[in-house]
């Protein structure tokens, strides 16, 4: 059977609730690479989740949350504190979220100065995080 690599699951309608044990199925995982989670109805329950995901999954690359507006500074404060760990995610969306300029600019510097083989690009309302190999 071929294995998923890409998670999509764009506007399902999704909570918290319903995505918390894919969460965890996903903590071992060793084959996707992108998870696609863009308009949903999904929390800072579900970005506390992902943070703890990024401190144990070394597979994943990608992750999308743009358009849940209920994601906040607060899941971007665990994300700070995740990505001193993890080493593989290039790209985090968060177009349409409730997370402030203040922790974009958090975010920048980490990735920035803390990771320097890393570049993290951020526009200020509308946040779109890119870590990219720098040669």
């Amino acid at each position: 059977a071929p294995q998923v690599s890409v998670l999509d699951l764009r506007h399902q309608g999704l909570t918290d609730s319903a995505l918390l044990p894919l969460l965890l199925a996903l903590k071992g995982n060793t084959v996707v690479h992108t998870v696609l989670l863009d308009g949903n109805r999904l929390t800072d329950a579900t970005g506390i989740e992902l943070s703890k995901l990024l401190q144990s999954n070394a597979a994943l690359q990608v992750l999308s949350l743009s358009g849940n507006a209920d994601i906040t500074d607060l899941s971007a404060k665990h994300w700070l504190n995740a990505l001193k760990i993890n080493t593989t995610l290039k790209d985090l969306q968060c177009i349409d979220t409730n997370v402030s300029p203040q922790y974009s600019s958090q975010l920048t510097y980490l990735l920035n100065f803390a990771a320097p083989q890393t570049h993290l690009l951020a526009l200020q309302n509308q946040v779109t995080l890119s870590r990219l190999a720098v040669s």
